[in-house]
């Protein structure tokens, strides 16, 4: 387990869409952000004793998983096992997973900037890489998402039972 409470050093942060130090921050434990994400075997309860806030929800537990006691709307399956495996091929990585359809009637929001606020060291807002409002309205193949109510993980996917997918090179 990584030590959540701190290094007791100085963390230096950016100026607004720039790589010029703004100033240094104490590096305290916390003010992370966890949305909507399949989350295996370990889980997040490593952050229940950090300094700062965290902001955590609608992430799904599998295989034994704990949900941290900062995260609200969390869908625990402890005994769910998505028998996640990476198989190489000549072609390509290729990603399956074993899926339950509760996943996606679990009601979750989509991740946006105003949803992510602001960083607290340098206070300014999550923004896409162009300084545009994010909006994460597409998966990870660029599909959209159901924008009122996404799936989790990177993937946008609604009752299947099982993905078999192409990760790497994308198609």
């Amino acid at each position: 387990m990584r030590v959540l409470t701190g290094e007791g050093r100085k963390t230096p942060y950016l100026k607004e869409h720039s790589t010029e130090v703004a100033g240094l921050a104490e590096n305290l434990s916390g003010d992370e952000r966890y949305y909507n994400n399949l989350i295996v075997n370990k889980g997040l309860s490593e952050y229940d004793p950090v300094k700062l806030p965290m902001f955590m929800s609608d992430n799904v537990y599998l295989n034994g998983a704990k949900p941290s006691k900062h995260e609200s709307g969390p869908l625990v399956l402890p005994a769910f096992d998505p028998g996640i495996k990476l198989i190489e091929k000549s072609d390509g990585m290729y990603l399956h997973i074993n899926c339950d359809k509760e996943w996606c009637l679990h009601k979750r929001q989509l991740v946006t900037t105003e949803l992510l606020g602001k960083a607290k060291s340098p206070n300014l807002p999550y923004m896409d890489y162009d300084g545009s409002v994010l909006k994460i309205d597409t998966d990870y193949f660029g599909k959209k998402r159901n924008t009122d109510n996404p799936a989790p993980g990177p993937f946008e996917f609604t009752e299947k039972k099982a993905i078999s997918m192409k990760v790497w090179p994308k198609k």
